[in-house]
């Protein structure tokens, strides 16, 4: 049978994730902003081309260990679930509401990397295929929906 003290660590490896993600999510804002460029209607544009290469590098890294800790994250908080429904599943939101957020912004990623003609084809590919990897980690994370769990119980 698990005790308090168990749902505390549960808790506190929630929360050290959380905040290992905030850290990772600030990392990737620097870079993101590198490659997002003021279009003029005020909308921002991603530039794909291939320059700056290394930070490209850089933001799939950061993005990838926000992906497999969310991954973590999420799996905590289901077994926080047993323990406490509601604060297993509200503590999940936060982190799953970036994911979201990100899902969209790589899916506008992935749609300029495609319409790029300037790129080589390998180089372009790399980056194509890096946005569909975090991409396809978004959505095993998605798999586990806070608000779907909330509205079943």
């Amino acid at each position: 049978m698990a005790t308090p003290r168990d749902k505390r660590l549960l808790v506190n490896g929630v929360t050290a994730l959380g905040r290992h993600i905030e850290d990772l999510e600030t990392e990737e804002s620097r870079l993101l902003s590198i490659f997002q460029v003021p279009g003029t209607s005020g909308a921002y544009a991603f530039n794909a081309t291939l320059m700056m290469q290394k930070e490209r590098d850089m933001l799939t890294s950061i993005r990838l260990k926000i992906c497999y800790t969310a991954i973590e994250h999420s799996k905590l908080n289901i077994l926080l679930r047993q323990f406490d429904d509601y604060l297993g599943t509200t503590l999940n939101q936060g982190v799953w509401n970036t994911m979201l957020k990100r899902q969209v912004q790589l899916e506008f990623e992935e749609e300029a990397y495609v319409y790029n003609c300037y790129a080589p084809k390998v180089e372009k590919r790399l980056n194509l295929d890096n946005t569909r990897l975090v991409l396809s980690l978004i959505t095993k994370f998605l798999e586990h929906d806070p608000y779907e769990y909330l509205l079943q119980n």
